[in-house]
């Protein structure tokens, strides 16, 4: 059974694979939707290489085919590519430039260079291809579609597998829950909660915007992405998750709505929602606690290791923020983070254990590619945010969506600055068992592309399109 599940993903992938090129080829317009709704469909390719996953990965492998194909009807049609923020492509390439620099100074050069073929190379294709087809209305409203039709099949996949595991245990019981926070849908399809939290996060702006500006079907399709993502993260148990998730189911309406009358409304029954989960959440970790029993119970020691675990984190991005004396441009490369603590410049793990990542993707990169590096990351990705909040549109309908497509990526942002600090998905601690692909990198530079893709603002007379949509 498992042999043909294994084989049945691998179609499924090659399947997305095949779209994504005749896409580029034939329909670029719906490129970047077809690109985020085939990421989760690579990522069940895991299923087939537990033992020991390829590289380059299908989703890798996936994205090289499509520049190849693109830039081959590019070469034939002779158009020119549309051009985005100077900023951007040189924040870009300075960001590419040390990580490939670091690379070559690395003890472990192999390991590195996998991770910027796969954690860099699809991402920076990703937001080409965003930033050359997300000019048209047309594009970025089927690319709407497609992230929310992205977070649609996560949350169908987390269910489906929930359910089956509830069928097998009998009932939603304590070690099930277990289950959900370790091992769990999540972990299977994009190997850390967090990261597949990222991944579906802009299904929640671009899920309202659908749900109050599209027709009676696609409205379903935005109320389901807003609760495939609110699922998801509540059984991903990822603390950043959740918080960030509920951030922007509040900001989310604030954008879409016309008025102050209903933007209070809906703030005012959302945030009583919100309560009333997170008060079930504690009414049920008590009811776990107390039939897993006091004291000596699993559940109390994931409590400590919570702790201890949040206390480890601050130590780290302490250390982090040390090194960027010690690593101004070049890092030790990327995946080699636990070479830090040997360095007598930043000092040992004081007694703790050694990450493999700072838990905050910014100081994580201070340390492998050096701070010129972490740096140019951040202006790339603030460029881009910068074009989305002044790109002007004749529509307010369109306006709404690009801050919709902003607060998306900048949620993204947020929940990467508290968690998992690698481009790609999960550094596994022996190399030949990790799986090399970039699912949330691939999401946010896309949206990035996209945003960036709009002309700004001519003048500083003009709003910006927070401006006038709040007027």
């Amino acid at each position: 059974m498992e042999e043909q599940v294994a084989q049945a993903t691998l179609v499924i992938a090659a399947i997305a694979a095949v779209l994504l090129w005749l896409s580029a080829v034939a329909y670029p317009r719906v490129l970047p939707a077809v690109l985020v709704v085939a990421v989760p469909l690579f990522a069940l390719t895991l299923k087939a290489f537990r033992v020991s996953p390829p590289f380059p990965s299908v989703e890798t492998a996936a994205v090289t085919g499509l520049a190849v194909c693109y830039g081959f009807r590019r070469a034939l049609s002779g158009k020119r590519v549309a051009r985005g923020p100077v900023g951007s492509g040189i924040a870009l390439g300075l960001f590419i430039a040390c990580a490939l620099f670091s690379t070559i100074v690395s003890s472990r050069a192999g390991l590195s260079l996998k991770i910027v073929v796969a954690g860099i190379w699809p991402p920076a294709v990703a937001y080409f291809v965003g930033r050359a087809t997300g000019a048209e209305r047309e594009a970025r409203r089927v690319f709407a579609i497609g992230l929310c039709v992205l977070a649609v099949i996560v949350g169908i996949y987390t269910a489906s597998n929930l359910v089956i595991r509830v069928g097998v245990t009998g009932a939603l019981s304590p070690s099930t829950l277990m289950w959900m926070r370790g091992d769990g849908a999540i972990n299977n399809l994009f190997v850390s909660p967090s990261g597949g939290v990222m991944t579906i996060l802009v299904g929640i702006p671009v899920g309202m915007w659908l749900l109050f500006n599209e027709t009676r079907l696609i409205r379903v399709l935005g109320a389901l992405s807003v609760g495939s993502v609110f699922f998801v993260s509540l059984f991903s148990f990822s603390r950043g998750g959740w918080m960030v998730a509920a951030l922007l189911i509040v900001v989310a309406p604030m954008i879409c709505f016309e008025s102050w009358k209903h933007r209070l409304i809906t703030l005012v029954s959302v945030v009583l929602i919100i309560a009333a989960v997170f008060a079930a959440s504690g009414v049920a970790t008590e009811v776990v606690s107390a039939k897993m029993g006091a004291g000596d119970s699993r559940f109390d020691q994931v409590q400590q290791q919570n702790r201890e675990n949040v206390l480890l984190r601050l130590q780290n991005y302490g250390r982090s923020v040390v090194a960027i004396f010690r690593y101004p441009l070049v890092g030790v490369g990327l995946g080699n983070y636990q070479e830090s603590y040997s360095d007598g410049a930043i000092g040992d793990s004081g007694g703790g254990a050694e990450l493999w990542f700072a838990h905050n993707l910014v100081l994580t990169l201070i340390i492998e590619i050096g701070a010129l590096g972490a740096f140019s990351y951040v202006v790339f990705c603030a460029v881009g945010v910068r074009a989305g909040l002044t790109a002007r549109f004749p529509d307010r309908r369109e306006r709404k969506l690009n801050l919709c497509m902003v607060a998306g990526a900048l949620g993204i942002l947020l929940l990467a600055s508290t968690t998992g600090g690698h481009l790609i998905s999960h550094l596994q601690p022996v190399e030949s068992d990790t799986y090399f692909c970039a699912p949330t990198m691939i999401v946010l530079f896309t949206t990035l592309g996209v945003l960036s893709s709009q002309p700004a603002t001519g003048s500083r007379r003009r709003q910006t399109a927070i401006m006038e949509v709040r007027r």
